[in-house]
């Protein structure tokens, strides 16, 4: 292959160096990697491995004293922390539209493709056309073609846009994954969270008798996470990120199905740090340890809990 740098350079263009040198270091972590939901896009979200990362690498359990679990148990066809085997990457001409046309740099920011299609009504105004392109992964050859780029309705356009690619019906989703908002609110204001994101599973680790032990929530409301969680829109968005290790002491599933996300990962640590991998570079807020804890005794006191038992080989929790 060439080299990673110089591949960077020649498909990207005039992205800042910051930029050209995370997603260098994000596509040889992808490469090294068994994740094969992001297999075919290697070279184009490479920041979103951050997502997977966090959850699987630091993703921690809590300690109790060891008595016998007070949830009844689910059982899970799957094993924890089994790497799924990479299938062969397809073809050129046997990718979908948005598969192969991955990369678009538009105002200076560079956006990749979320592979998801959006309604009508979800379009909001025309900024104008743009080139869009990816690379084949076996010749590693260019391939470029045109877009028409659109806002979406109710979403900042510096965390996501609209397109729709030269000679397609559908338009796609195309995301910033480098946005960083500077606060929680405005980070839940521009993406307009409250309207397009819904929550999914609770996931609590502990350790009981010297094994780590999963128990998964399954009624826990809503207005729970935003009353308890999300409510101070005044908290900075962590400045040095790279610099902490933040181990989540309990992982909220959460959907944005406008930005083609599903099942990732709203976290709680221990410390009192609110993490999150929404548009794929991770992000945290210090909401407190009261609030942190107040959140744990909340959901082990008023919510249904089951406690995973894993019986097999495949597995999914919150990316």
């Amino acid at each position: 292959m060439k080299d990673m740098k110089n591949r960077l350079y020649d498909c990207i263009g005039n992205i800042d160096d910051d930029i050209i040198n995370e997603t260098e270091k994000e596509i040889s972590k992808r490469l090294r990697t068994n994740n094969r939901k992001f297999a075919y896009f290697a070279y184009g979200a490479a920041a979103c491995v951050l997502l997977a990362a966090m959850v699987i690498s630091v993703t921690s359990v809590i300690k109790n004293s060891g008595e016998e679990s007070r949830w009844p148990t689910k059982e899970i066809t799957g094993t924890p922390g089994t790497a799924e085997e990479i299938p062969s990457m397809p073809k050129w001409d046997e990718l979908s539209v948005s598969e192969k046309y991955i990369f678009m740099n538009f105002n200076g920011k560079l956006y990749d493709s979320r592979i998801a299609k959006l309604q009508p009504g979800q379009i909001g105004d025309s900024l104008g056309k743009t080139e869009i392109y990816g690379i084949d992964f076996y010749t590693e050859e260019k391939h470029y073609i045109n877009g028409d780029v659109y806002t979406l309705d109710g979403i900042s356009e510096n965390c996501a846009l609209a397109v729709k690619i030269e000679g397609e019906e559908d338009f796609f989703t195309y995301v910033n994954s480098y946005y960083k908002p500077d606060t929680l609110g405005q980070f839940i204001y521009d993406l307009n969270l409250r309207e397009n994101m819904d929550f999914g599973s609770v996931w609590y680790y502990v350790e009981k008798s010297g094994k780590y032990t999963t128990i998964e929530f399954v009624d826990v409301p809503s207005s729970a996470v935003w009353d308890m969680l999300l409510s101070d829109l005044s908290i900075e968005n962590v400045k040095d990120y790279d610099s902490h290790m933040f181990i989540n002491k309990i992982s909220i599933s959460v959907n944005i199905p406008v930005l083609g996300y599903k099942n990732i990962s709203l976290g709680v640590t221990e410390d009192g740090y609110l993490t999150t991998n929404i548009l794929a570079t991770g992000k945290a807020f210090f909401i407190g340890e009261n609030k942190a804890k107040d959140f744990e005794k909340y959901i082990t006191e008023n919510c249904q809990g089951y406690e995973i038992v894993y019986t097999g080989t495949d597995t999914s929790v919150p990316e």
